[in-house]
């Protein structure tokens, strides 16, 4: 005789994880004409109350149905006003651009690079007079604008030194500079969710989680939802209507776990040593949001020089203009901004002050 579980240790079981409810448990539970699940069939019941209460749930809070990867991504901030604004479009628009310059130079379509450059330009004022004047500021936008950037100029820097108009020492310096700072921005983020293995979208996480639905780490215990916890809701539910709650009882003194809460963890008065350590699971739990970003004035500088860098390398490859000199001369100064930049970011990192200064 097989022992069939409770309604609460069925739904636990759900929401832990434990037990995966797929298309043929969903048919099973009235979702659609169909078979049972093996679950269902091994527990030797059919059209089980269990079932019908988590078809309830299930349509009343959705909190049984997989998430797709479009409702993930819009749980963890991505919303329309988010990732669709102007700005968005113009630092996207330009991180596309890179590839596509890069062949115009590999080409030597030189025209239509220096153009499709100049657009590329000033669409990086563009976007942040957008953000600032028009209020489209976004977290995703605070970390796609420097991105962009560091695509657009590894392309176009890694072309100029594989065409000859570059020297590759330098191209080295500037694109190492850039494939240091994103390794540092996915290891800061690692390190903020704990080293835990998280999905996607909660890694890209651009809001704080809503009460009463933070995302849980995995291996991670369920969360209470509410005011009471889990057990204390199982308590109060299997005792008597107005019957008092017994009192747990210690092996020393007999103190009851209530006494227990109300007396101060650290000398302190009102805090309690049971509702801090459930404070601190429940931070450890959530993850946090990314922070929105903002460049350092070095960062910006060091931006101009390489696109100038760039620029005067097309136009000296279009038409001889400027000088080799001059060249060498501008080289120098955005290498020397380059290193700069990279020692104010490892400054700043040290300083654990990357996630509003990049």
């Amino acid at each position: 005789m097989v022992s069939l579980p409770s309604q609460a240790q069925l739904e636990n079981s759900i929401k832990a994880g434990d037990v995966h409810l797929t298309d043929s448990t969903y048919r099973g539970c009235g979702f659609g004409n169909g078979r049972h699940s093996a679950f269902c069939q091994t527990a030797s019941f059919t059209t089980s109350a269990v079932c019908q209460d988590v078809k309830h749930n299930s349509s009343k809070e959705g909190a049984f149905l997989p998430k797709t990867a479009g409702q993930a991504f819009h749980d963890a901030g991505w919303t329309r006003q988010e990732v669709i604004n102007i700005p968005n479009a113009l630092s996207m628009g330009r991180l596309l651009s890179g590839p596509v310059v890069a062949h115009m130079i590999l080409q030597h379509h030189w025209p239509a690079a220096m153009v499709t450059l100049a657009i590329a330009g000033i669409s990086d004022w563009a976007d942040g007079y957008a953000a600032k004047h028009w209020g489209q500021s976004s977290v995703l936008g605070s970390y796609l604008d420097p991105l962009a950037d560091k695509v657009l100029i590894g392309c176009t820097v890694g072309a100029l030194a594989a065409e000859g108009s570059l020297p590759v020492a330098l191209a080295a310096i500037i694109i190492g500079r850039d494939v240091l700072l994103v390794t540092g921005a996915c290891v800061d983020r690692c390190r903020r969710i704990g080293w835990r293995k998280v999905g996607w979208a909660e890694f890209f996480r651009t809001a704080p989680s809503l009460p009463g639905a933070a995302p849980r780490m995995p291996g991670s215990a369920p969360e209470a939802q509410g005011p009471q916890s889990q057990s204390q809701r199982s308590d109060v539910s299997n005792a008597a209507p107005g019957a008092e709650q017994p009192q747990q009882q210690t092996a020393q003194g007999g103190e009851s776990a209530s006494q227990r809460e109300d007396e101060p963890a650290d000398g302190s008065e009102g805090v309690s040593t049971a509702s801090s350590a459930h404070s601190t699971s429940r931070d450890d739990d959530v993850v946090p949001p990314a922070e929105f970003v903002q460049p350092l004035y070095i960062s910006k500088l060091n931006t101009v020089f390489q696109l100038a860098l760039i620029g005067g390398c097309i136009t000296h490859s279009w038409y001889g203009w400027p000088s080799e000199e001059l060249l060498w001369g501008l080289g120098g100064v955005t290498a020397l901004a380059t290193l700069a930049s990279f020692a104010a970011y490892v400054q700043v990192y040290r300083k654990g002050a990357m996630r509003t200064e990049i």
